[in-house]
């Protein structure tokens, strides 16, 4: 099992992850990072089913997931409405990984990806992911988008698999 966190946009093989990059830089304008006024869903249609938008708290840092897209919560369950640290199904580790994951993008104003590598049967398969900060101008990075590439895999077949270090497939019942 590997699961590597903030790897180069070159080393990611997910579309989605690659058109929510471009759409993410279009929208910066001059602007070191875009805000959420930036951001228009319509024109995200095809990103939207594997999307997650998630609000940054802070003191202490906490995620909040606003929106989870309708492919997401099928590989993760429903999200929205929780706190990251708040969600039963994952492990304390699984959730402090994420949360520093969301924490770089955060602080350093930048897309962070990531890449894991599962074992499903006797072969092994790679997600990749993305996140991407957003904040008004001048201001602290306030939520991010967020989005995971499943590729043709199942819910079922990534629920069953037997290894996970950042996510809480292992955890699920399907």
């Amino acid at each position: 099992m590997l699961c590597r966190f903030d790897i180069p946009l070159v080393e990611v093989r997910a579309g989605v992850v690659h058109q929510l990059d471009a759409y993410w830089r279009s929208k910066r304008g001059d602007k070191d990072i875009p805000s959420w006024s930036d951001i228009d869903p319509g024109e995200m249609k095809r990103m939207l089913p594997c999307l997650f938008v998630v609000e940054i708290h802070r003191n202490p840092f906490r995620l909040y997931y606003r929106l989870v897209g309708t492919k997401a919560v099928l590989f993760r369950g429903d999200l929205t409405g929780r706190f990251l640290d708040e969600i039963q199904e994952c492990t304390v580790k699984a959730k402090e990984d994420l949360a520093e994951f969301y924490r770089l993008a955060a602080e350093e104003r930048r897309p962070v990806y990531c890449e894991d590598e599962v074992t499903m049967g006797n072969s092994k398969r790679s997600f990749f992911g993305g996140i991407f900060p957003l904040a008004p101008a001048g201001q602290p990075v306030d939520r991010c988008l967020a989005i995971e590439d499943f590729g043709l895999a199942k819910p079922k077949e990534v629920a069953a698999h037997s290894q996970g270090t950042h996510h809480w497939w292992v955890q699920r019942n399907r």
